[in-house]
């Protein structure tokens, strides 16, 4: 929240609590707060082996890639998907969690 309006933040939570929580799911692309149920009944229908594959998919890799190459690839693309240097936050987000799914 504060990353879209910096030193208001706190003024303007006070007020328009909600309101605010609803924007900054829309900015992340989450969406509006009732529909997070469904994207997560969504994801969750997904089979483990789809889910592996939409990670690798992520990352550019194929199956069977080794811990190694997962861990190479992850960095390769944060380094360039980072919020820092200019990458979109979404992006960089979906890397991360793809990183997570296939070393665990």
């Amino acid at each position: 929240m504060f990353a879209l309006h910096g030193p208001r933040a706190p003024d303007l939570l006070d007020r328009q609590a909600l309101g605010l929580v609803d924007e900054l799911l829309a900015a992340l692309g989450i969406g509006h707060r009732r529909d997070h149920g469904q994207a997560h009944r969504e994801r969750a229908a997904d089979s483990p082996l789809d889910r592996r594959e939409k990670a690798l998919a992520v990352l550019g890799l194929q199956r069977g890639a080794s811990r190694e190459a997962v861990k190479a690839a992850h960095r390769r693309l944060v380094k360039r998907h980072h919020p820092d240097v200019g990458g979109e936050v979404e992006t960089f987000h979906r890397i991360d969690a793809a990183y997570r799914l296939l070393i665990t």
